[in-house]
């Protein structure tokens, strides 16, 4: 990507929009930005020096006239693909893209998603501390709290990023292509923006969209509609689950015993008695992680 001539339209100032802005900046690029509001005194230093890097601000009503000359809308989770600007842009033909869109066409390293309906914040932080554990240079990202574009392009050497996955996020994605993919559960929610449950997997489904059998899909067998999503991938399919034994790919919990089938090699890799997180729930994250880890090769004995 041409990221100095590409005119990007950032449409949301919180802190997903702010961390487009300044990747883009971080590439030598110009891009605008829109807000209904203004930021608040804390933050207005900051946005006073964005402006002096070549960023423009704009705030009030949506005016169309803003989508003059843009390539490219990056658009942040907290507004819906029904926002004036982004049904604007898609009219005219610019793509809208979301923010961990944005960065992954950004990033050098490979990333592991997490995403679910719960326990992503945990899952993504065990992740991250696996692989730190074993002595990579991670960052952990997402809807996790920093935004992915913080971790990505100029002046950051990491050698991984582990990153929370929102349905929100994953509305506006092209591209974007985890080199393994975790899908934890799925209960309803967010029906009031995605209209059912039906629709609001299908969005979930769609971080598996890009990838093929080189990548990895890690679902949770014990989940119904994650097992049928896991059934249409084209993937590297593994399970975590705590009904079915070794049977399966991936990583299950039979007998206290925590074990994993990778490439028909089956192996204990450790015992329920040594989760530290409390709960049924927590145990099937920490499957989940374990899953991730063995995919990317992280020895046991960490």
């Amino acid at each position: 990507m041409e990221w100095r001539s590409t005119q990007f339209l950032i449409l949301g100032l919180g802190r997903s929009g702010r961390g487009a802005i300044d990747l883009l900046l971080r590439f030598g690029g110009q891009p605008a930005g829109y807000d209904r509001t203004p930021p608040g005194a804390a933050d207005a230093k900051q946005f006073a020096a964005w402006e002096e890097e070549g960023a423009r601000f704009f705030y009030g009503e949506p005016d169309e006239a803003l989508l003059n000359d843009i390539d490219i809308v990056v658009v942040s989770p907290g507004l819906t693909t029904e926002h004036t600007l982004v049904a604007a842009a898609k009219e005219r033909g610019i793509p809208v893209i979301s923010e961990i869109e944005l960065a992954y066409r950004a990033a050098d390293c490979p990333i592991i998603a997490v995403t679910g309906t719960n326990g992503k914040s945990t899952t993504t932080s065990l992740i991250g501390e696996i692989m730190k554990r074993e002595g990579r240079r991670v960052a952990v990202a997402g809807n996790i709290g920093r935004p992915l574009t913080d971790v990505v392009g100029p002046h950051r050497d990491y050698d991984l990023i582990v990153a929370e996955i929102s349905s929100f996020q994953l509305e506006t994605i092209d591209r974007f292509r985890p080199k393994t993919a975790v899908l934890l559960n799925l209960t309803d929610d967010h029906l009031d923006r995605h209209g059912s449950f039906e629709n609001y997997a299908s969005i979930k489904a769609r971080l598996f969209e890009n990838q093929d059998e080189t990548d990895a899909a890690i679902l949770n067998y014990d989940d119904p509609a994650v097992r049928r999503i896991g059934n249409t991938l084209k993937s590297r399919v593994l399970w975590f689950s705590r009904e079915v034994g070794g049977n399966l790919p991936g990583v299950s919990l039979t007998y206290g015993e925590i074990r994993s089938k990778m490439d028909d090699e089956e192996e204990l890799v450790g015992l329920e008695r040594d989760i530290a997180i409390p709960g049924p729930h927590n145990r099937m994250n920490a499957l989940a992680s374990v899953a991730a880890a063995k995919v990317m090769d992280v020895p046991n004995k960490v």
